[in-house]
Protein backbone atom coordinates (compact mmCIF):
# COMPACT_ATOMS: atom_id res chain seq x y z
CA UNK A 1 0.00 0.00 0.00
CA UNK A 2 3.24 2.25 0.45
CA UNK A 3 3.65 2.16 -3.02
CA UNK A 4 0.06 3.05 -4.22
CA UNK A 5 0.48 5.84 -1.85
CA UNK A 6 3.88 7.01 -3.34
CA UNK A 7 2.35 6.45 -6.70
CA UNK A 8 -0.84 8.48 -6.19
CA UNK A 9 1.52 11.58 -4.36
CA UNK A 10 4.10 11.25 -7.18
CA UNK A 11 1.61 11.06 -9.62
CA UNK A 12 0.01 14.28 -8.57
CA UNK A 13 3.66 16.43 -8.02
CA UNK A 14 4.59 15.83 -11.40
CA UNK A 15 1.11 16.39 -12.76
CA UNK A 16 0.61 19.78 -10.97
CA UNK A 17 3.88 20.68 -11.95
CA UNK A 18 3.26 20.30 -15.67
CA UNK A 19 -0.17 22.33 -15.80
CA UNK A 20 2.10 25.31 -15.10
CA UNK A 21 4.04 24.86 -18.10
CA UNK A 22 3.40 27.06 -21.54
CA UNK A 23 3.83 26.34 -24.89
CA UNK A 24 5.53 29.53 -26.48
CA UNK A 25 3.10 29.12 -29.76
CA UNK A 26 0.15 29.87 -27.20
CA UNK A 27 2.13 32.76 -25.47
CA UNK A 28 2.43 34.38 -28.54
CA UNK A 29 -0.80 34.24 -29.35
CA UNK A 30 -2.07 36.69 -26.53
CA UNK A 31 -2.14 40.00 -27.32
CA UNK A 32 -1.12 42.46 -25.40
CA UNK A 33 -3.98 44.57 -24.14
CA UNK A 34 -5.64 40.67 -23.14
CA UNK A 35 -3.06 41.35 -20.22
CA UNK A 36 -4.67 41.75 -16.68
CA UNK A 37 -4.17 45.37 -15.70
CA UNK A 38 -1.81 44.59 -13.12
CA UNK A 39 1.40 44.48 -14.44
CA UNK A 40 3.44 42.27 -12.43
CA UNK A 41 3.42 40.32 -8.86
CA UNK A 42 6.13 42.49 -7.49
CA UNK A 43 4.42 45.49 -8.90
CA UNK A 44 0.73 45.06 -7.32
CA UNK A 45 -0.40 48.16 -5.51
CA UNK A 46 -2.72 45.97 -3.79
CA UNK A 47 -1.66 45.24 -0.32
CA UNK A 48 -1.15 42.04 1.10
CA UNK A 49 -3.75 40.40 3.83
CA UNK A 50 -2.52 41.67 7.23
CA UNK A 51 0.32 39.33 8.22
CA UNK A 52 -0.58 39.98 11.94
CA UNK A 53 -1.08 36.49 13.71
CA UNK A 54 -4.97 35.41 14.16
CA UNK A 55 -6.39 33.34 16.70
CA UNK A 56 -6.41 29.12 16.43
CA UNK A 57 -9.47 28.27 15.25
CA UNK A 58 -12.32 26.36 17.44
CA UNK A 59 -11.73 22.46 17.55
CA UNK A 60 -15.17 20.85 17.25
CA UNK A 61 -13.68 17.41 17.13
CA UNK A 62 -10.98 15.04 16.21
CA UNK A 63 -11.36 11.16 15.68
CA UNK A 64 -8.49 8.67 15.14
CA UNK A 65 -9.20 7.08 11.86
CA UNK A 66 -6.27 4.85 12.74
CA UNK A 67 -5.16 4.97 9.06
CA UNK A 68 -3.61 7.93 7.12
CA UNK A 69 -6.22 9.92 5.22
CA UNK A 70 -6.17 9.36 1.57
CA UNK A 71 -8.80 12.29 -0.01
CA UNK A 72 -9.87 15.73 0.85
CA UNK A 73 -13.35 14.78 2.94
CA UNK A 74 -16.69 14.97 1.33
CA UNK A 75 -20.08 16.11 3.40
CA UNK A 76 -23.40 15.24 2.00
CA UNK A 77 -26.70 15.85 4.11
CA UNK A 78 -24.82 15.62 7.14
CA UNK A 79 -22.66 12.43 6.58
CA UNK A 80 -18.81 12.97 6.00
CA UNK A 81 -17.07 10.30 3.62
CA UNK A 82 -13.37 10.03 3.75
CA UNK A 83 -11.13 8.06 1.90
CA UNK A 84 -8.19 5.83 3.63
CA UNK A 85 -5.28 3.64 2.88
CA UNK A 86 -7.84 0.47 3.20
CA UNK A 87 -11.02 1.37 3.29
CA UNK A 88 -13.70 4.37 2.99
CA UNK A 89 -15.52 5.59 6.15
CA UNK A 90 -18.55 7.62 6.24
CA UNK A 91 -18.90 9.54 9.62
CA UNK A 92 -21.56 11.65 11.59
CA UNK A 93 -20.33 15.02 10.61
CA UNK A 94 -21.90 16.63 13.61
CA UNK A 95 -20.12 14.37 15.87
CA UNK A 96 -17.35 12.21 13.91
CA UNK A 97 -19.27 8.83 15.04
CA UNK A 98 -18.76 6.46 12.54
CA UNK A 99 -21.48 4.88 10.70
CA UNK A 100 -20.44 2.46 8.44
CA UNK A 101 -16.93 1.24 7.04
CA UNK A 102 -16.38 -0.35 3.68
CA UNK A 103 -12.94 -2.09 3.60
CA UNK A 104 -11.81 -1.84 0.01
CA UNK A 105 -8.26 -3.61 0.35
CA UNK A 106 -6.33 -0.96 -1.30
CA UNK A 107 -6.05 2.60 -0.64
CA UNK A 108 -8.71 5.27 -2.25
CA UNK A 109 -7.57 7.11 -4.89
CA UNK A 110 -8.99 10.77 -5.35
CA UNK A 111 -11.83 12.51 -3.49
CA UNK A 112 -15.23 10.11 -3.85
CA UNK A 113 -17.76 11.70 -5.25
CA UNK A 114 -21.17 11.94 -3.90
CA UNK A 115 -24.67 11.97 -6.20
CA UNK A 116 -27.87 10.52 -6.53
CA UNK A 117 -27.50 8.49 -3.36
CA UNK A 118 -24.01 6.58 -4.14
CA UNK A 119 -20.69 7.19 -2.76
CA UNK A 120 -18.67 6.78 -5.97
CA UNK A 121 -14.59 6.49 -5.93
CA UNK A 122 -11.24 4.97 -7.26
CA UNK A 123 -9.03 2.29 -5.53
CA UNK A 124 -5.30 1.88 -6.60
CA UNK A 125 -2.54 -0.50 -5.64
CA UNK A 126 0.08 -1.97 -7.44
CA UNK A 127 0.80 -4.45 -4.88
CA UNK A 128 4.29 -5.13 -2.90
CA UNK A 129 7.80 -5.99 -4.69
CA UNK A 130 7.49 -9.53 -5.77
CA UNK A 131 4.13 -9.79 -6.38
CA UNK A 132 3.10 -11.48 -3.34
CA UNK A 133 -0.45 -9.42 -3.76
CA UNK A 134 -1.98 -8.74 -6.58
CA UNK A 135 -2.66 -5.35 -7.74
CA UNK A 136 -5.47 -3.97 -7.67
CA UNK A 137 -7.29 -0.90 -9.92
CA UNK A 138 -11.03 -0.55 -9.65
CA UNK A 139 -14.20 1.69 -9.17
CA UNK A 140 -16.96 1.12 -6.90
CA UNK A 141 -20.12 2.83 -6.41
CA UNK A 142 -21.85 2.17 -2.97
CA UNK A 143 -25.14 3.32 -1.29
CA UNK A 144 -24.49 6.45 0.72
CA UNK A 145 -26.89 5.37 3.85
CA UNK A 146 -25.78 1.95 3.96
CA UNK A 147 -22.23 1.59 2.48
CA UNK A 148 -23.32 -1.50 0.68
CA UNK A 149 -21.67 -2.21 -2.80
CA UNK A 150 -23.66 -1.58 -5.67
CA UNK A 151 -21.51 -2.39 -8.01
CA UNK A 152 -17.23 -2.90 -8.79
CA UNK A 153 -15.35 -2.74 -11.76
CA UNK A 154 -11.95 -3.46 -12.91
CA UNK A 155 -9.93 -0.45 -14.44
CA UNK A 156 -9.23 -1.37 -18.06
CA UNK A 157 -6.46 1.37 -17.85
CA UNK A 158 -4.08 1.03 -15.02
CA UNK A 159 -3.72 2.94 -12.69
CA UNK A 160 -6.78 5.52 -11.69
CA UNK A 161 -5.65 8.88 -11.22
CA UNK A 162 -8.35 9.93 -8.57
CA UNK A 163 -9.99 12.04 -11.47
CA UNK A 164 -13.86 11.62 -11.23
CA UNK A 165 -17.21 13.80 -12.11
CA UNK A 166 -20.83 12.17 -11.70
CA UNK A 167 -23.38 14.11 -14.05
CA UNK A 168 -26.65 13.14 -15.33
CA UNK A 169 -26.28 9.62 -14.49
CA UNK A 170 -22.56 9.27 -15.71
CA UNK A 171 -19.54 8.63 -13.67
CA UNK A 172 -16.46 10.24 -15.75
CA UNK A 173 -13.17 8.58 -14.91
CA UNK A 174 -9.27 9.33 -15.63
CA UNK A 175 -6.70 6.34 -15.92
CA UNK A 176 -3.50 5.88 -16.80
CA UNK A 177 0.15 6.09 -16.91
CA UNK A 178 3.10 6.77 -19.20
CA UNK A 179 1.45 6.32 -22.96
CA UNK A 180 -1.03 4.39 -21.90
CA UNK A 181 -4.12 6.97 -20.94
CA UNK A 182 -8.10 7.06 -21.24
CA UNK A 183 -10.88 9.29 -20.05
CA UNK A 184 -13.99 6.64 -19.45
CA UNK A 185 -17.69 7.01 -19.07
CA UNK A 186 -19.80 4.64 -17.25
CA UNK A 187 -23.40 4.34 -16.55
CA UNK A 188 -23.85 5.32 -12.73
CA UNK A 189 -26.45 2.52 -12.34
CA UNK A 190 -24.74 -0.40 -13.51
CA UNK A 191 -20.56 0.48 -13.53
CA UNK A 192 -21.20 -0.01 -17.56
CA UNK A 193 -19.25 1.65 -20.69
CA UNK A 194 -20.90 4.85 -22.41
CA UNK A 195 -17.64 5.65 -24.40
CA UNK A 196 -13.93 5.75 -23.93
CA UNK A 197 -11.44 7.93 -25.30
CA UNK A 198 -7.75 6.60 -25.45
CA UNK A 199 -4.73 9.29 -25.53
CA UNK A 200 -1.01 8.23 -25.67
CA UNK A 201 0.18 9.64 -22.67
CA UNK A 202 -0.92 10.05 -18.84
CA UNK A 203 -3.79 12.05 -18.54
CA UNK A 204 -4.64 14.96 -15.40
CA UNK A 205 -5.28 13.70 -11.91
CA UNK A 206 -8.68 15.55 -12.14
CA UNK A 207 -11.14 16.63 -14.89
CA UNK A 208 -13.71 19.07 -15.28
CA UNK A 209 -17.37 18.41 -17.10
CA UNK A 210 -19.14 21.58 -17.83
CA UNK A 211 -21.70 22.17 -20.18
CA UNK A 212 -21.95 19.14 -22.14
CA UNK A 213 -17.97 18.94 -22.24
CA UNK A 214 -15.28 16.89 -20.37
CA UNK A 215 -12.04 19.06 -19.93
CA UNK A 216 -9.05 17.30 -19.19
CA UNK A 217 -5.08 17.78 -19.64
CA UNK A 218 -1.84 15.64 -20.30
CA UNK A 219 1.14 15.15 -19.31
CA UNK A 220 2.68 16.48 -22.84
CA UNK A 221 0.44 19.88 -21.34
CA UNK A 222 -2.38 19.84 -23.56
CA UNK A 223 -5.54 20.73 -22.78
CA UNK A 224 -8.74 18.46 -24.15
CA UNK A 225 -12.54 19.02 -24.58
CA UNK A 226 -14.34 16.19 -25.36
CA UNK A 227 -18.12 15.91 -26.10
CA UNK A 228 -19.75 14.71 -22.84
CA UNK A 229 -22.54 12.27 -24.66
CA UNK A 230 -20.27 10.67 -27.11
CA UNK A 231 -16.36 10.94 -26.49
CA UNK A 232 -15.84 12.54 -29.33
CA UNK A 233 -12.91 15.28 -29.15
CA UNK A 234 -14.27 18.91 -29.67
CA UNK A 235 -10.73 20.56 -29.25
CA UNK A 236 -7.44 20.62 -28.21
CA UNK A 237 -4.74 23.30 -26.89
CA UNK A 238 -1.06 23.11 -26.25
CA UNK A 239 -0.13 24.80 -22.90
CA UNK A 240 -3.12 24.42 -20.87
CA UNK A 241 -2.17 20.91 -19.89
CA UNK A 242 -4.94 20.67 -16.79
CA UNK A 243 -8.30 20.64 -15.63
CA UNK A 244 -9.59 24.08 -15.66
CA UNK A 245 -12.70 25.43 -13.96
CA UNK A 246 -15.37 26.41 -15.75
CA UNK A 247 -17.45 29.98 -15.90
CA UNK A 248 -20.19 30.43 -18.74
CA UNK A 249 -18.29 30.71 -22.11
CA UNK A 250 -14.92 31.07 -20.35
CA UNK A 251 -12.58 28.65 -18.66
CA UNK A 252 -9.83 29.37 -16.14
CA UNK A 253 -6.45 27.15 -16.46
CA UNK A 254 -2.87 27.71 -15.41
CA UNK A 255 0.13 27.82 -17.96
CA UNK A 256 3.45 28.48 -16.91
CA UNK A 257 4.05 31.75 -14.14
CA UNK A 258 -0.15 32.86 -14.64
CA UNK A 259 -3.44 32.39 -14.73
CA UNK A 260 -5.23 31.83 -18.33
CA UNK A 261 -8.63 32.59 -18.92
CA UNK A 262 -10.07 31.33 -22.57
CA UNK A 263 -12.92 30.32 -24.63
CA UNK A 264 -14.63 26.81 -23.78
CA UNK A 265 -15.56 26.93 -27.99
CA UNK A 266 -11.99 26.03 -28.61
CA UNK A 267 -9.57 27.17 -25.82
CA UNK A 268 -8.01 30.34 -27.08
CA UNK A 269 -6.85 32.73 -24.66
CA UNK A 270 -8.91 36.19 -23.78
CA UNK A 271 -6.72 37.41 -20.78
CA UNK A 272 -4.05 35.85 -18.48
CA UNK A 273 -2.85 37.35 -15.10
CA UNK A 274 0.60 36.89 -13.70
CA UNK A 275 1.38 34.69 -10.71
CA UNK A 276 5.54 34.78 -10.46
CA UNK A 277 5.15 31.73 -10.24
CA UNK A 278 3.38 28.36 -11.35
CA UNK A 279 -0.33 27.98 -10.51
CA UNK A 280 -0.94 24.82 -8.01
CA UNK A 281 -5.27 24.78 -7.57
CA UNK A 282 -7.75 24.33 -9.78
CA UNK A 283 -9.39 27.77 -9.21
CA UNK A 284 -12.66 27.80 -7.46
CA UNK A 285 -15.16 30.14 -9.13
CA UNK A 286 -17.74 31.98 -6.65
CA UNK A 287 -19.71 35.14 -7.11
CA UNK A 288 -18.00 36.15 -9.87
CA UNK A 289 -14.33 35.40 -8.47
CA UNK A 290 -11.62 32.91 -8.54
CA UNK A 291 -9.77 31.72 -5.61
CA UNK A 292 -6.22 29.95 -6.75
CA UNK A 293 -2.56 29.43 -5.43
CA UNK A 294 0.80 29.36 -6.61
CA UNK A 295 3.85 27.29 -5.88
CA UNK A 296 5.21 29.54 -3.39
CA UNK A 297 2.03 29.33 -0.81
CA UNK A 298 0.31 32.60 -2.56
CA UNK A 299 -3.40 32.56 -2.45
CA UNK A 300 -4.63 34.91 -4.81
CA UNK A 301 -8.71 36.64 -5.05
CA UNK A 302 -9.26 38.02 -8.21
CA UNK A 303 -12.04 39.28 -11.08
CA UNK A 304 -13.04 36.16 -13.69
CA UNK A 305 -14.27 38.96 -15.75
CA UNK A 306 -11.03 40.53 -16.38
CA UNK A 307 -8.23 39.04 -14.01
CA UNK A 308 -8.01 42.19 -11.66
CA UNK A 309 -6.76 41.15 -8.68
CA UNK A 310 -9.02 41.93 -5.40
CA UNK A 311 -6.49 40.36 -3.00
CA UNK A 312 -3.70 38.54 -2.25
CA UNK A 313 -2.52 36.56 0.92
CA UNK A 314 0.88 34.50 1.90
CA UNK A 315 -0.09 31.33 3.41
CA UNK A 316 2.73 28.88 2.24
CA UNK A 317 3.69 26.33 -0.28
CA UNK A 318 1.59 23.16 -1.20
CA UNK A 319 -1.76 24.78 -0.89
CA UNK A 320 -5.00 22.69 -1.42
CA UNK A 321 -7.77 24.26 -3.22
CA UNK A 322 -9.73 26.75 -1.88
CA UNK A 323 -13.14 26.63 -0.42
CA UNK A 324 -15.67 29.46 -0.30
CA UNK A 325 -18.51 29.16 2.59
CA UNK A 326 -20.74 32.63 3.61
CA UNK A 327 -17.97 35.21 4.58
CA UNK A 328 -14.87 33.16 4.36
CA UNK A 329 -12.37 31.50 2.30
CA UNK A 330 -10.50 28.06 3.64
CA UNK A 331 -7.94 26.22 2.88
CA UNK A 332 -4.69 24.70 3.70
CA UNK A 333 -0.77 24.27 3.44
CA UNK A 334 0.92 20.62 3.90
CA UNK A 335 4.29 22.11 4.30
CA UNK A 336 3.17 24.35 7.46
CA UNK A 337 0.38 21.69 8.45
CA UNK A 338 -2.03 24.59 8.74
CA UNK A 339 -5.20 25.06 7.71
CA UNK A 340 -6.68 29.07 7.59
CA UNK A 341 -9.76 30.68 7.64
CA UNK A 342 -9.66 34.11 5.49
CA UNK A 343 -12.18 37.13 5.05
CA UNK A 344 -13.75 36.56 1.69
CA UNK A 345 -13.77 40.39 0.54
CA UNK A 346 -10.13 41.12 2.37
CA UNK A 347 -8.07 37.98 2.63
CA UNK A 348 -7.26 38.72 5.88
CA UNK A 349 -6.74 36.00 8.00
CA UNK A 350 -9.37 35.19 10.40
CA UNK A 351 -8.15 32.31 12.26
CA UNK A 352 -5.58 28.79 11.92
CA UNK A 353 -5.34 25.51 12.93
CA UNK A 354 -1.57 23.63 13.10
CA UNK A 355 -1.95 20.28 13.53
CA UNK A 356 1.91 19.46 13.63
CA UNK A 357 1.88 16.71 10.85
CA UNK A 358 1.10 16.27 6.78
CA UNK A 359 -1.93 17.97 5.29
CA UNK A 360 -1.79 16.51 1.15
CA UNK A 361 -5.10 16.86 1.10
CA UNK A 362 -7.56 19.72 0.96
CA UNK A 363 -10.56 21.25 3.56
CA UNK A 364 -14.67 20.45 3.13
CA UNK A 365 -17.33 23.26 4.61
CA UNK A 366 -20.39 22.09 5.59
CA UNK A 367 -22.85 23.74 8.10
CA UNK A 368 -20.65 26.01 10.14
CA UNK A 369 -17.81 23.39 9.97
CA UNK A 370 -14.42 23.16 8.23
CA UNK A 371 -12.94 19.57 8.05
CA UNK A 372 -9.50 18.23 7.07
CA UNK A 373 -7.23 15.09 7.71
CA UNK A 374 -3.55 15.48 9.34
CA UNK A 375 -2.09 12.48 9.53
CA UNK A 376 -4.35 9.21 10.74
CA UNK A 377 -6.38 11.80 12.53
CA UNK A 378 -10.09 13.63 10.93
CA UNK A 379 -10.32 17.31 11.98
CA UNK A 380 -13.90 19.35 12.68
CA UNK A 381 -12.79 22.91 13.18
CA UNK A 382 -15.72 25.49 13.57
CA UNK A 383 -15.77 28.34 10.35
CA UNK A 384 -16.39 31.49 12.20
Amino acid sequence: MVKAYVVCAVALIVFLGSCAILAQAEQAAVPKEAKATVESTAARTTAAASEETPPRGKLKWRVDMGQEGESTPVVEDGTLYQGLKRSLVALDAATGRKKWVFHTGAGVCGTPVVAEGKVFFSINDYGPTGGSRPQIFAYYALDAATGKQLWMRNSDIEPPTGGMAVVDAVVYVAGGLWGNGAINALDAQTGGDVWEFRLDDYPSIRLTVADGAVYFGDYSKVLYALDAKTGLKKWSRLGLGCAPAVLGDTLFAARRNELCAAGTDNGRAKWTFPTGSPVTTIPTVSDGALYFANKKGTLFAISAADGKEKWHCEIGPEAGEAVVAGDGVYCNTNAHFTAYALDIETGRKKWFFNTGDYMPHGVAVANGVVYFTSGKYLYAVEAK
